[in-house]
């Protein structure tokens, strides 16, 4: 395997035949498939611009509320509900407990010990960018694409 890793070595076609032998390719976007300033400058910044709009649209979802409960285990609390009382409206979202998740993504997503449930929601939103064309791939997506 180390020497698939110097893929810059090789024709394309030969690594595309060796992977196929594989089972699992395992790889770390960061520098390995694409630069480390596409993924600071572009995919990075797509993910906060579309973090709001993504907590409100996939508020209910499996993986935010891992988020949630998160940060609630980390002492980030004081979710509150800014509706009168008896007026709470099934799914919906108070502005005070939507920024609080944002900030407290905002805050996982800068560092550098990100939780496991941020990276994936960044995953998520990449993803959503890729499918729509917002987000165009580097050199390793044409290497993807030769493997289906």
């Amino acid at each position: 395997m180390d020497d698939l890793i110097k893929a810059k070595d090789h024709k394309i076609e030969d690594i595309v035949e060796r992977l196929h032998s594989f089972q699992v390719v395992l790889s770390d976007i960061e520098g390995t498939t694409t630069s480390i300033s596409f993924v600071r400058n572009v995919l990075k910044t797509y993910c906060i611009q579309k973090l709001d709009s993504y907590i409100t649209e996939h508020w209910d979802s499996a993986h935010l509320l891992d988020i949630r409960r998160e940060r609630e285990s980390t002492g980030s609390t004081g979710c509150k509900n800014t509706n009168p009382p008896g007026e709470e409206k099934p799914n919906s979202l108070s502005k005070s407990e939507k920024d609080l998740v944002g900030e407290y993504l905002l805050n996982n997503i800068n560092s550098k010990e990100a939780s496991y449930a941020s990276k994936f929601l960044l995953t998520k939103i990449w993803e959503e960018g890729y499918k729509c064309g917002d987000l165009k791939g580097q050199e390793g997506i044409r290497l993807q694409c030769r493997l289906k």
